[in-house]
């Protein structure tokens, strides 16, 4: 059963969401029409759009479970339910208006409407999103958990989950095998409100799992079970269902729906295009000059490397090397004599990496993504790194997670070839838009502020 702090903020998402899907109706309104507004929403085809709304917009709110929230949910993902809704309410409105063409509804009323509306909620549920954690930060609103068993996930548990405190966990009491959990002790427990949940740590000793489901049951308090999944190589485990049949997949992949990825190629499109209209279309001409007049060669440099899959690519950059490279194979490193003058500067600066979105409008490659190698490295770094290969199983980046974290230029010991692998395989199992979003403006503070692992 949730806690009355739970059920209130609740009813306040509910009740504000209400305020504002009502209160913007009629300032959009009342910039249409201004002086007319009375009048207008008046009229009965009008009243009968706002009752729809109204039925409209709660009936997908209950339907993403909007008016709730999990204690360990990022913004991300309220901020994604929040598009999810907003398109489908516009989708069903839109219907609905040229169900009644009849009727003259303004078409500018109803883009302030929509465009006001997702700017508002997404404000007020930023806002609410933070007083929440500030609440739980300060003591209110926190859910009591026993604690039962160990196995190789519990460390992780409580350093990741219950030492947040804007998840507002509190541990009432743990015991390291189900036979300190008895009966007496969870009742007493439970009639000193400290106990909402069991949480129990179990490992293929199906034994000890059943003993605390059944005590559990017998006490009518709700069990979570955190499995030990370490044997099979994976963090994160998906659980999904055939008939009644549970099935596992050991690794969440946001970009293998295919929504999400109409999303992120959307997104690719549209901000590629943006950047060669109104930028590249100056700035690529300067700087194939200064690539061409500083040293023999071509303004482009095209190297084959690995893209999704087993998809070979070709990489588009401005030639920072020699001609007649005696090393095509090797990494650049610090003061390295292939160096030319002008290509030390792009480098610095990651200028020589902007004809790649030109693979991105493609499709090669994806703005925000892990790194390309050369079919070589692949070969070899495939060798030295399990999950090297998980990597590509989206398309590559200009940019990614492990550069933003500091892992990009020059590979100098399995660790650092570790450390990327391992936020490029993070990236993929929690990409969002958000996330994208993020690691594009880090990347480019970092071009501003300067990058010491550019060379």
């Amino acid at each position: 059963m949730e806690s009355r702090g739970t059920y209130l903020i609740r009813v306040l998402y509910l009740l504000v969401d209400a305020i504002l899907v009502n209160a913007w109706y009629f300032f959009a309104a009342w910039l249409r029409y201004q002086d007319e507004t009375l009048h207008v929403l008046k009229l009965n085809y009008y009243q009968q759009l706002l009752v729809v709304l109204n039925l409209t917009w709660f009936m997908l709110e209950f339907a993403q479970r909007f008016y709730g929230f999990e204690r360990t949910e990022k913004f991300a993902s309220t901020f994604m339910r929040l598009i999810k809704i907003t398109f489908w309410f516009f989708i069903l409105l839109t219907i609905y208006v040229f169900a009644f063409k009849e009727y003259d509804f303004s078409r500018l009323f109803m883009a302030y409407y929509f465009s006001g509306l997702f700017v508002l909620l997404t404000i007020w549920r930023w806002f609410a999103f933070q007083m929440v954690k500030l609440y739980r930060r300060k003591g209110g609103n926190h859910r009591h958990l026993i604690l039962v068993g160990t196995n190789s996930r519990k460390n992780e548990f409580v350093e990741q989950v219950l030492n947040n405190r804007d998840y507002g966990f509190a541990v009432s009491a743990s015991f390291d095998t189900a036979g300190e959990l008895n009966g007496k002790s969870l009742e007493k427990l439970i009639q000193q409100k400290r106990a909402d949940e069991v949480i129990a740590f179990v490992s293929r000793d199906t034994s000890e799992a059943s003993a605390v489901i059944r005590l559990a049951d017998r006490l009518g308090v709700r069990l979570r079970l955190v499995p030990d999944v370490a044997y099979l190589g994976a963090r994160r485990v998906r659980l999904d269902f055939t008939e009644n049949i549970p099935i596992l997949t050991p690794r969440k992949e946001p970009l293998s729906l295919w929504h999400n990825q109409l999303l992120k190629r959307s997104t690719d499109v549209i901000l590629s295009t943006f950047l060669l209209v109104t930028v590249f279309t100056w700035l690529f001409p300067l700087l194939a000059l200064l690539v061409k007049f500083s040293s023999k060669g071509p303004v482009f440099f095209t190297q084959k490397r690995s893209g999704i899959g087993k998809e070979v690519i070709t990489c588009i950059k401005f030639r920072t090397m020699i001609v007649n490279n005696p090393q095509p194979e090797a990494q650049a490193t610090p003061n390295d004599n292939r160096i030319t003058p002008v290509g030390k500067w792009l480098r610095k600066t990651s200028l020589d990496e902007l004809p790649q979105f030109l693979n991105v409008l493609k499709g090669d490659m994806s703005i925000v993504g892990p790194r390309p190698h050369m079919l070589v490295h692949t070969q070899q770094y495939a060798r030295k790194v399990e999950a090297f290969m998980v990597r590509h199983t989206i398309k590559p980046g200009i940019t990614g997670l492990a550069q933003v974290k500091g892992y990009r230029g020059e590979i100098k010991s399995e660790e650092d070839l570790e450390k990327r692998v391992y936020y490029d395989v993070l990236y993929l199992e929690n990409w969002n838009v958000i996330t994208d979003i993020k690691i594009m403006l880090q990347t480019a503070w970092k071009l501003l502020m300067g990058d010491e692992q550019a060379y």
